[in-house]
């Protein structure tokens, strides 16, 4: 009997979204092969797991999420996986479910690991940068940033706005401003409200 299971969770971004519908479809004997996106009780909590069968063999199913580092801890027995998911409905649309990983995702974490890496290597070269205030008032000449505050029950917090983009705050509680990257260059944090 096929069943349908909303998804939820991050463990198989981008394949998977919050919302999405899941068609799941149950082995009755079929071969449980490596790349199946298999659908299974959590072993040790009543949530449901949705994973990607990495391993088979005589002690059991491996199972990861596409977007998790770690094969997950547990192994299965083809008694415990409630079906095979074969595809998935958004909004109006139904997409199928790959036998493999997206490449889309080699590509996000590659992107995410260049980005860390970059960052990490030009880090002290941009807070010297930020600390000289070379940069600093030529934002306030090219676009005007906005300055808006907002009563919170903690207090009272301020948000700098770049158009549609949010690119500081500051709460009460904070001894400073938090202000996103290369922002900081241009922004004269001591014209700012402490």
């Amino acid at each position: 009997m096929s069943g349908k299971l909303l998804y939820a969770g991050p463990s198989m971004n981008p394949l998977m979204r919050e919302g999405d519908i899941l068609q799941i479809v149950p082995y009755d004997g079929q071969e449980i092969r490596v790349g199946d996106v298999v659908a299974f009780p959590h072993p040790e909590t009543p949530r449901k797991v949705i994973h990607r069968v990495v391993a088979v063999g005589s002690e059991g199913i491996r199972t990861k999420g596409d977007n998790t580092a770690a094969v997950d801890d547990w192994l299965l027995k083809p008694a415990d996986l409630l079906g095979k998911v074969t595809a998935i409905q958004r909004q109006e649309r139904t997409l199928p479910v790959p036998q493999t990983v997206p490449a889309s995702l080699y590509l996000l974490k590659g992107r995410q690991w260049l980005d860390g890496t970059i960052s990490r290597l030009l880090r002290p070269v941009y807070h010297r940068l930020a600390q000289s205030g070379l940069f600093q008032g030529r934002l306030a000449a090219w676009m005007k940033p906005e300055l808006i505050y907002l009563p919170r029950a903690e207090g009272l917090e301020w948000q700098l706005w770049l158009g549609k983009f949010l690119i500081g705050r500051k709460k009460s509680d904070q001894p400073r401003w938090v202000i996103r990257r290369p922002f900081r260059l241009f922004v004269d944090e001591a014209s700012l409200p402490n």
